[in-house]
């Protein structure tokens, strides 16, 4: 083997020191971070796919329950054609995902339709969604392209029974797919990952992200952009109908990394993919770095080692030269030394030879010393420069460990922020709805049923009007520790939002142990909460739906579990209710009373009739109470009892009470004109009306804009209206009293207020409860209760009306104990507005009405 001169081992061993280690390192590196990130990105995508799964069965199973909503409405189960016509067009209106709903009768025949066109002489009876109907079930489609609009579409159908269980059609409804194409794009990742819908024949169900790339390279054609499928490779690797992850070759022939999860209610199958190339580029961007770094560092220091070397290689070849010049005795040479010619032949050249030799050795050494401080620097400088390298590697890895902590931080704080309550670290309605869905399936499996707890804290607007809301967030807070202490270690305690919490009791609970955890969660309520050296006292309502037995969805279950707590609420607060199948059918008809109600208005069905108010001690009438009827065209006369309550639910009482407000001041004017101007029309006012802001605007605009003076007005107002918030409405009674508005404290007795609160009151008049008058000739504790708060209203210099008078007795004791003012059955009923004037014009007295009972 030929030796190689010391220039080229140098050289080659130059490059083998910094090029084989750059290249492992390299290597290394590259392996490790491109197994990194299919790692990162495939958890990633597997966490997108989980979730979209979650989103499009929720979407799916929001649709098919309004279709079951609509199917169990009354008008369809006693085939009222006008009411049913309406529904489906009230609900296609006020849907952004419905492209028609539709009624098919039993007989397979589009009976009523919001598509356009004559669809009612066509057959259904060879579709499937009626032949799952007629059997008895619900139906859901795979994508299809709708008549109507052209555009994707799936068909929900359920079916729909009469009053007696007898089949009588079906609803169905046809629903854009248009959210479900933005619940897909709105999850795609970088600049080529998305997440595509399939069947499990591969047809994509909706548009992929680059369709418009397919049409455009000639693919397909626009027609089927529906129609589009996996590639052969894509279909090899996804194992429709399971869940995992793979890497195959798309329907744009690009290489993808991706994970795909079987959707089992429907057949369906989502898969999430991004290009390996987007994964990887950054990666071999980063090694080409590397490498031509290593590159330039060898061309660098190649120059280097050439110069190093012939600095090493002069001497040597010099002493060689010499020591070569003294073996081929060149003489002349050597002649040339001075002293050469004195010394002897031999000893002269060996001598000066050897002081030669050492001369150069001397000097090589030297050169040598020089040239091992300079490569010293040169290592020296070397390694802080591979240094620096692994430092800045080290510092990439780390923040590579960060960035992937940051991540899982991230996804946890995710996870809580869907699926936990942000005041109190509860559950919420998202994982309730998921939580009570899965607990339903395994009730229908075990056969052991569950319930949901619908709790509501009563009274805490009132305290976050009068503490603030930080109060009332604490008593939230305190209260969702009492519940999940109280209901046990087996329930899901979550919140839903403002003061309602629910309480879901998994499987293996019947009705008595349920209500014995409703019944020590009430119990929990009955010690005081301190907050801030303030002692609170909140109670608390309970709603209870079982499950299954009251419903199959857990929207259902939620829905009659706030139907139980409405009538908890209804029957005085503080205790529970069990649902009850007539509890839904009282609902929808004060939903459709609602609606009537809120066109009664315009349709002039609503009217006064007045009651007067008479003297005592002048027999003569003073003023008249306007008492509020409505006759609708629908229900006929409906009880003040019945939609006085719904009015102020819906907001409507705001409307209603400026109506009443100004009509009875219209009347008074009439009044006026007619020579009683004296006489006064007593409005009552409620409480939601007193607590707006404007409403001594909206009295005053009212008395000037009719035209009657202040004193003619007289507004009745409930103690318990005053007692919710004091200070505000003190403030705004002593502004109607300054105006001249004439104030009455009605339902006197029943309420908690104080004396001291009663003295502070700009009130000139207290009306006693009919339920003490009631009670006046057959209890001696209601008698001697007037007798009291008529002395105490005269001290307080307050005249008293006594309401519901209605026989002499009753008149007599009266008089006996002074009562300022009597209203009721004895004098006369509620009369119409146009028996008014006649009846004053009469002159008929309450002496003379007592007179005639007699």
């Amino acid at each position: 083997m030929k030796n190689l001169t010391l220039k080229h081992q140098f050289k080659r061993w130059t490059v083998l020191l910094v090029v084989v280690p750059s290249l492992l390192i390299m290597a290394i590196y590259t392996i490790g971070q491109i197994q990194l990130a299919k790692q990162n990105n495939l958890e990633l995508i597997s966490q997108r796919v989980d979730f979209q799964q979650r989103l499009i069965e929720y979407w799916v199973e929001e649709r098919a329950n309004d279709v079951r909503k609509i199917s169990q409405l009354e008008p369809f189960r006693n085939a009222d054609v006008e009411q049913m016509g309406n529904i489906l067009s009230l609900m296609q209106r006020n849907s952004t995902d419905f492209d028609s709903l539709s009624y098919i009768d039993k007989d397979s025949y589009f009976r009523l339709s919001t598509l356009a066109g004559g669809i009612h002489h066509i057959s259904t009876a060879g579709q499937p969604y009626f032949q799952a109907a007629a059997l008895g079930k619900e139906y859901i489609s795979d994508v299809v392209i709708g008549r109507n609009s052209g555009l994707p579409i799936i068909n929900f159908s359920s079916p729909v029974y009469d009053n007696t269980g007898s089949f009588q059609g079906l609803i169905l409804g046809s629903v854009r797919t248009t959210t479900l194409e933005v619940l897909l794009r709105d999850n795609w990742m970088g600049k080529t990952g998305e997440i595509i819908l399939v069947n499990n024949e591969g047809t994509m169900l909706a548009e992929p992200r680059y369709v418009n790339v397919l049409i455009d390279k000639g693919l397909i054609d626009k027609s089927s952009k529906m129609k589009t499928k996996l590639s052969p490779q894509a279909m090899q690797k996804i194992h429709l109908g399971g869940t995992g992850s793979a890497s195959w070759v798309d329907y744009l022939g690009n290489k993808v990394l991706g994970a795909y999860q079987f959707i089992p209610e429907r057949g369906w199958t989502l898969i999430g993919s991004i290009s390996e190339d987007e994964i990887l580029i950054p990666i071999y961007t980063q090694v080409g770095v590397m490498a031509g770094g290593t590159i330039l560092l060898v061309l660098f220091l190649l120059p280097l080692a050439t110069l190093f070397t012939n600095r090493i290689k002069r001497p040597i070849d010099w002493l060689i030269g010499q020591s070569n010049l003294v073996m081929g005795e060149n003489y002349e040479m050597l002649s040339r030394a001075e002293g050469l010619s004195e010394m002897p032949y031999e000893l002269s050249n060996l001598c000066k030879a050897f002081v030669k030799m050492s001369q150069k050795i001397e000097n090589t050494v030297g050169i040598l010393k020089q040239n091992e401080a300079e490569l010293e620097s040169i290592v020296r400088e070397r390694t802080s420069q591979l240094q620096e390298m692994n430092t800045a590697l080290e510092e990439e890895i780390m923040e590579r460990q960060l960035a992937q902590e940051a991540l899982s931080r991230k996804s946890a704080e995710i996870e809580k922020m869907v699926y936990s309550d942000a005041l109190t670290g509860l559950s919420n309605r998202v994982y309730l709805d998921n939580r009570l869905e899965e607990e339903i399936n395994k009730a229908r499996l075990t056969n052991e049923p569950g319930a949901i707890l619908f709790i509501d804290l009563d009274d805490l607007k009132m305290i976050n009007d009068t503490f603030g809301h930080k109060c009332g967030d604490d008593i939230i807070i305190l209260s969702g520790k009492r519940i999940v202490k109280a209901a046990g270690n087996s329930a899901v305690v979550g919140r839903i939002g403002g003061d309602e919490f629910i309480v879901l009791l998994p499987g293996k609970h019947e009705r008595c142990s349920i209500t014995e955890i409703a019944a020590s969660i009430l119990e929990a309520f009955s010690q005081d909460i301190e907050i801030a050296d303030n002692l609170f006292r909140v109670s608390a309502s309970i709603g209870i739906a079982m499950y299954p037995a009251d419903g199959d969805t857990s929207e259902e279950v939620f829905k009659n579990a706030d139907s139980a707590l409405y009538e908890a609420k209804r029957a005085g607060k503080n205790c529970l209710r069990f649902y009850e199948e007539e509890m839904q059918a009282e609902i929808y008809e004060k939903m459709m009373l609602t609606n009537s109600l809120r066109q009664a208005i315009e349709r002039g069905e609503l009217f006064l009739n007045y009651q007067p108010q008479v003297s005592i001690t002048t027999g003569n009438i003073m003023g008249f109470e306007a008492l509020l009827r409505w006759k609708s065209s629908e229900y006929g006369l409906i009880s003040p009892l019945r939609f006085i309550p719904l009015a102020e639910q819906s907001g409507l009482i705001h409307p209603i009470g400026q109506w009443v407000l100004r009509k009875a001041c219209q009347f008074a004017r009439q009044l006026a004109e007619n020579g009683w101007n004296k006489i006064y029309i007593a409005v009552n006012i409620s409480a939601k009306q007193l607590a707006v802001s404007d409403f001594i605007s909206i009295v005053r605009s009212t008395l000037e804009e009719v035209g009657v003076e202040p004193y003619q007005l007289e507004l009745e107002i409930t103690e318990s209206i005053l007692m919710a918030s004091i200070e505000d409405s003190i403030g705004k009674l002593k502004e109607l009293q300054d105006m001249g508005v004439r104030l009455v404290l009605d339902d006197f007795g029943t309420g908690y207020s104080s004396l001291t609160y009663l003295r502070s009151l700009p009130v000139e008049t207290l009306k006693i409860d009919k339920s003490f008058i009631d009670k006046l000739a057959i209890d001696e504790v209601s008698a001697k209760i007037i007798c009291s708060i008529i002395e105490m209203a005269h001290i307080l210099d307050k005249s008293v009306i006594a309401e519901g008078v209605e026989i002499k007795q009753q008149l007599d004791y009266l008089s006996d104990i002074s009562c300022d003012i009597i209203q009721g059955y004895l004098f006369s009923r509620p009369v119409p507005e146009e028996e008014v004037i006649p009846l004053l014009a009469a002159g008929f007295s309450v002496r003379d009405r007592s007179k005639a009972q007699e």
